[in-house]
Parts: structure tokens; C-alpha cells; sequence
């Protein structure tokens, strides 16, 4: 083997090795993040800028989403369970990238992860609560069908939404904001999820 192709693979492993630390250094929430949105029509579907701001978690989020779909682990990390995670920009991006973030979804509850639990510590919520505070019927419906309950409460003492199931909330928000289409195609999810275990059919 000539001096060239050694100097050249010597390279390479070092290469490989950098990357490999680099990746291992980075916290769990990012390569969380990362992991939900390692698939090339996820990165397509985000904005110029946050693309750019991606592209070094896409470069890592394949491995990342190897090693997350395999693990059993604590499912909060930094306040924030891994399922409130797992729906980052999910409202924002295609169809396509949606089917590979609810893949990573379902990975964590097959691993063990409880759907109802609370996802934001900071808040005291769900992962379905935040869900309909965001007003995305569509992550809404996944999240139904998937076990999430929409009977907890909102706990926040002293505050107006305390106290109030999910509809109760989103019933709320029309109230404030009566042309809200989102938030009456929330309830509509949740009560055709009621009434017949299906949703947004």
C-alpha cells in the first residue's frame, strides 16, 4: 500500500472519528430534534433559514434516529419528554416528513413511553394538550389515535385555563376568536374521536 492511499485512509478514519465525537457530544434534546426530522423531505419542507439552522442535526439525526428508535430511556429530558419533542415542526412540514416523525413517535411508545403523560414540566401538560394549545388538528387526530386521552385537565392554579379539559380549552379559544377554523376542526377531531374511535376522516 502506497504512502498516498494510507495517508488517505488515515485521513478518512480521522474524519469518521471526529464526527463521531462531535455526535456523541451533542445533548439529547438536540439530537431528539435531529432524530425527528432526519428524513431529506423533513429538511426539505423547513424554511431557507431553518434549514441552515438544521442541517448540522440532519447531518447527525440518521444515527441519532437509529439509537432513539432502539433505546428505552427517561423520556424527560430538560423539562420535556421525548414525545413533545418527537412533534417538533410537525405542523410545519410536508405530509411525507409527518409520517417519519410519528415513526419516531411510535418507536418511543413501543419502547415503553406512556402517551398521557405529562410532556412539559414546565407547563404541567400533555403531549394532546399541547397539541390543541398549538391548535394543529391534524397532530391532534395522531395523537387520539394513538391512546392519547382528552380528558386531563389543564393544571395551571389561578389561571383562567385551569381546570379545563382540552375541548373545554379549545372551546375557549373560538370564543376569543370566533373565525379560529383550526380550533373548531380540533373539537371536531376530538368529538368524532369520541364518538367513533376514528378521526379526521
Amino acid at each position: 500500500m502506497s504512502k498516498a492511499v494510507r495517508f488517505l485512509l488515515g485521513s478518512l478514519v480521522a474524519a469518521i472519528l471526529v464526527v463521531v465525537a462531535l455526535v456523541s457530544l451533542v445533548d439529547d434534546r438536540t439530537q431528539i430534534n435531529g432524530a425527528a426530522l432526519a428524513d431529506a423531505s423533513c429538511h426539505a419542507s423547513l424554511s431557507e433559514r431553518a434549514r441552515g439552522l438544521y442541517l448540522p442535526l440532519y447531518v447527525g439525526g440518521h444515527v441519532w434516529r437509529v439509537k432513539e428508535t432502539r433505546l428505552r430511556r427517561e423520556w424527560m429530558v430538560d423539562k420535556l419528554s421525548v414525545l413533545q419533542i418527537a412533534t417538533v415542526a410537525y405542523g410545519e412540514v410536508t405530509p411525507e416528513c409527518r409520517k417519519s416523525i410519528l415513526g419516531l413517535l411510535d418507536a418511543y411508545l413501543a419502547n415503553g413511553a406512556d402517551i398521557n403523560m405529562v410532556s412539559d414540566a414546565r407547563r404541567g401538560w400533555t403531549v394532546l394538550q399541547g397539541a390543541v394549545v398549538m391548535a394543529d388538528p391534524g397532530l391532534t387526530c395522531a395523537l387520539l389515535l394513538r391512546g392519547a386521552s382528552p380528558e386531563a385537565k389543564f393544571s395551571r392554579p389561578g389561571a383562567p385555563i385551569d381546570g379545563l379539559t382540552v375541548v373545554q380549552f379549545a372551546r375557549r379559544g373560538i370564543e376569543i376568536q370566533p373565525g379560529d377554523r383550526n380550533r373548531r376542526r380540533v373539537i371536531d377531531a376530538i368529538e368524532q374521536h369520541r364518538a367513533s374511535g376514528r378521526c379526521g376522516e
